[in-house]
């Protein structure tokens, strides 16, 4: 995914001037804080990361088939990621994978990463991880482990010729302990409830119940007045939930009142918005704040647009403002006054007060 970045050049007349830089003896301690410390939720982080890596790898190969998730049991307390991609190669292992901010998704929107740091989001939650390669000449299974350094080192442990013409790509494992074994699959069920394109898991997920949808947005059926009326709308980019903090979002307009409703999900192509250097939530920048703004304007022209072509074919402006209920119940108040005032039936206001004088 491009970043956004600033590239204006400074001039300065000051004769003396030093980069910014890491001394050696404290990169274990940066290392640590990006595998690690920025991370608030380490499971969801696990899984986060390394399947939308698995995602991207399939994307960069051009293989459109769905990623393998294996979620933790007792029988078999590992947590794995399965892509078909092209597989890495050791060169790309050593000097690519395992270095910090090395990133070959930042020129194109194709990608969900871009920053360099979530092939490493295993160290975030245990001191090793297994990294195994295929590729069309050999599967090779690397270690990669908190060393006595604290920066991490990867080995190879096995390499061997691909006899069997196993389907290319790469497979991270994790090893869970037994007591987050629930937590972690609680995690990933509800994490993968908002893929469009689901993996292929040993669970069965938990389905959105959709009342209306379309390719940019989606409207869950509430399951009762509170998740209409309290939360805040959720944006989903490159398969990530983030939800929306309406009050960092500091939006006063149509777009607030939309963004304040709990059971509205946006969908935002990837680069559209801003995100936290971990992942777990929007940066609230003026393009992110922009983003919003356009794609909640955009729902709100689509909903009056559908309320529309409902009303269309009643016989009278009346009769077509009584059929307009499609969003009550479904919607909060104030969104549903909004959307008719923006419908019009034959030109036409819709009638939103019907006063019968005595």
């Amino acid at each position: 995914m491009k970043l956004s970045t600033n590239t204006n050049n400074y001039r300065t007349n000051i004769a003396k001037a030093a980069d910014f830089g890491i001394q050696d003896n404290d990169l274990s301690h940066i290392m640590g804080i990006l595998r690690s410390q920025i991370y608030s939720d380490k499971l969801l982080a696990v899984i986060r990361e390394y399947s939308t890596n698995a995602v991207d790898a399939n994307v960069e190969a051009g293989n459109p088939a769905p990623i393998n998730v294996h979620l933790p049991t007792i029988a078999e307390p590992t947590l794995s990621f399965r892509d078909y991609g092209s597989g890495l190669t050791d060169d790309e292992v050593c000097n690519l994978y395992v270095k910090y901010g090395a990133s070959t998704k930042r020129s194109s929107n194709d990608y969900t990463g871009c920053l360099g740091i979530g092939c490493k989001a295993g160290f975030a939650y245990g001191s090793t991880f297994n990294v195994i390669s295929y590729t069309k000449d050999h599967i090779t299974t690397w270690l990669a482990r908190i060393d006595e350094s604290q920066r991490g080192t990867i080995s190879m442990l096995n390499k061997e010729p691909n006899a069997l013409n196993v389907p290319t790509g790469t497979r991270v494992e994790v090893s869970i302990r037994k007591q987050d074994i629930d937590q972690c699959v609680e995690k990933a069920k509800q994490f993968f409830m908002y893929w469009k394109t689901k993996p292929t898991i040993n669970v069965t997920l938990p389905e959105l119940d959709i009342f209306e949808s379309t390719d940019d947005w989606a409207i869950k059926r509430p399951s009762d007045s509170y998740s209409r009326f309290h939360g805040s709308a959720s944006l989903v980019m490159g398969n990530i939930r983030y939800p929306i903090d309406t009050n960092n979002a500091n939006l006063n307009n149509d777009a607030a009142c939309l963004l304040s409703t709990g059971n509205v999900i946006l969908y935002a192509p990837l680069g559209a918005v801003d995100i936290a250097a971990n992942r777990e939530s929007l940066e609230y920048s003026d393009r992110t704040r922009n983003a919003l703004v356009a794609i909640s304007n955009n729902m709100l022209i689509d909903l009056a647009t559908k309320l529309g072509k409902i009303v269309s074919n009643e016989a009278s402006r009346i009769k077509a403002s009584i059929k307009s209920h499609h969003y009550d119940n479904i919607l909060p108040d104030n969104i549903v006054s909004l959307i008719k005032s923006k419908t019009k039936w034959n030109k036409q206001d819709l009638i939103t007060n019907i006063s019968i004088s005595g």
